[in-house]
């Protein structure tokens, strides 16, 4: 039997910027429920503990460590460590940085793309602002910080939105299951892969320049791998195009020797067709041709 609930505010998918818009909400007394098609929240936030410490899967970095970074002065109330890091580190420039390249192979830059040199133009590379106060690393991970803005939270978890209908007096939210949710109005927080996916039905449908603008924009992809050692390495950079990735080194955050391999663009097809055995050895070949004369085991 299909089951309709009626409430004030909808907001769809638990990262947060989902759950930052619910806690604005239920803060000002208005109900608000948010839905999630997981049965996690978090969004791009996801910490593993499996190793015996923290280690966060996807966001990783608190770029920014000053009160201009919302995040920064929220964990500096919440009391949570978080270890400064020096990011020292290059990645090949590539034009449409795949021109720039092939003029001259040996250009430099600092910075990283988790992308194609072909999906990069050249005039936008330089686009983002970078805020003062350098790089952190979550001692303890992000999961703590996420979960402390959902406290209080209505939140439906394992609930994957699959239509939103826009009606004369609110909208209509038709989840997996058959289930509806009917409210005034809804906050639809997707990430750009979601909406590239087309598996949400929008109706009436998106207007089209904003579909051209979702089908333009491009996604990068980015993997890690977690190295566990019983000694303590350096963090260090790779030198190829196909391999140009990074280690970041986790000993002086969690106070355990692990590194993170961190491949991107054409590497990362490459690497989820493997077995996580076969991905974690590739990683420590990888780690040797940088590394020849150190006794890795």
């Amino acid at each position: 039997m299909m089951l309709s609930l009626t409430i004030r505010v909808i907001v769809i998918s638990g990262g947060f910027a989902g759950i930052v818009a619910a806690q604005a909400l239920h803060d000002a007394s208005i109900q608000v429920v948010l839905l999630e098609s997981r049965d996690i929240i978090g969004g791009w936030v996801h910490t593993d503990y499996s190793f015996g410490f923290p280690v966060d899967l996807c966001a990783l970095w608190l770029h920014g460590v000053y009160k201009e970074n919302p995040l920064a002065p929220l964990i500096g109330r919440l009391g949570l460590p978080l270890y400064q890091y020096v990011l020292l580190f290059y990645a090949n420039v590539q034009c449409t940085l795949k021109e720039v390249i092939e003029r001259k192979p040996e250009l430099r830059m600092k910075g990283w793309f988790a992308a194609d040199a072909d999906s990069i133009l050249l005039k936008c590379w330089d686009q983002e602002e970078l805020l003062p106060g350098g790089h952190g690393l979550m001692v303890r991970g992000y999961r703590p910080v996420i979960n402390t803005l959902a406290k209080g939270l209505d939140i439906c978890l394992s609930h994957r939105v699959t239509k939103i209908s826009r009606r004369y007096n609110g909208v209509k939210v038709a989840v997996e299951d058959g289930r509806t949710f009917i409210a005034d109005t809804a906050i639809v927080t997707f990430s750009l892969g979601v909406l590239k996916s087309n598996s949400i039905t929008f109706e009436p449908r998106v207007l089209e320049w904003k579909e051209a603008a979702i089908e333009d924009l491009g996604v990068g992809i980015e993997n890690k791998i977690i190295l566990h050692f019983e000694n303590v390495f350096l963090g260090v950079v790779a030198e190829t195009f196909y391999e140009c990735s990074y280690f970041p080194n986790l000993h002086k955050a969690t106070g355990h020797s692990g590194l993170v391999y961190m491949p991107a663009g054409l590497l990362v097809p490459d690497i989820e067709k493997m077995s996580d055995e076969a991905s974690a050895n590739f990683a420590f070949i990888q780690l040797k041709k940088i590394l020849p004369t150190l006794p890795l085991q």
